[in-house]
């Protein structure tokens, strides 16, 4: 499952709020333990809360200098006046301008799910392998048994999602916004078709690893080797 780290200066608990209720882990952590839980945790995403004072230049020197190491995309933030030091500095990931007493949760949530899009295109070098079933993310190659499994680039997002949050049951709105993106406008009935058509594909010994969990969706279960 990505891993969501909100580091708080003040906003945190909202914005933590916010992204648990639309099914993401999240941990928040205070500003002055950034740097441990950073490598602690392992986030795939970080949105950091500067919009209560916080100098970004300074915190951008001391905590976002090993962003590529750590291979984490930080979302910042800020207000209108940072948006100087963030164009004179050398961060070049993603940030949102907050007008003082808003909480923009949507654009929030948009920004988090093309991120998250981008990590489950992006994120693994190595195959994940489940008995005979090997997603190559790489190659945008499923294989089942050896034999090449012909899937569509949507069904092929899908099944690696669902691979990547194993365990964890999504409803048929969440794959939506997930897989889909935030701007599709497909009934969710979309999703029902792509599973449907994924198991065909899969075979009776492979597609039992994508279950429909009554009255919410689908989720991913067995035992996954990377």
């Amino acid at each position: 499952m990505l891993q969501v780290l909100v580091i708080d200066t003040g906003s945190g608990p909202h914005f933590t709020r916010v992204l648990r209720d639309d099914g993401y882990s999240v941990t928040c952590e205070p500003i002055a333990a950034a740097n441990g839980r950073i490598s602690a945790v392992e986030p795939d995403i970080i949105v950091v809360d500067l919009i209560n004072g916080v100098d970004f230049q300074r915190f951008n020197t001391t905590v976002l200098q090993n962003v590529e190491s750590q291979r984490v995309i930080y979302l910042l933030l800020v207000t209108p006046g940072d948006l100087a030091a963030v164009g004179s500095s050398s961060y070049t990931g993603d940030f949102m301008i907050i007008p003082a007493g808003t909480f923009p949760t949507e654009e929030l949530l948009a920004r988090v799910r093309r991120i998250v899009r981008t990590r489950i295109s992006h994120k693994a070098s190595e195959a994940i392998a489940i008995d005979g079933l090997v997603i190559d993310q790489e190659a945008y190659e499923v294989r089942a048994d050896g034999e090449l499994v012909e899937l569509t680039y949507q069904e092929f997002l899908l099944l690696t999602f669902l691979t990547a949050n194993r365990g964890k049951a999504y409803s048929r709105q969440q794959l939506l916004d997930r897989v889909w993106g935030f701007n599709y406008f497909g009934g969710t009935r979309t999703v029902d078709i792509h599973v449907r058509r994924i198991r065909a594909k899969l075979g009776p010994r492979y597609n039992r690893y994508i279950q429909t969990v009554r009255q919410v969706g689908y989720k991913f279960v067995g035992e996954v080797r990377a």
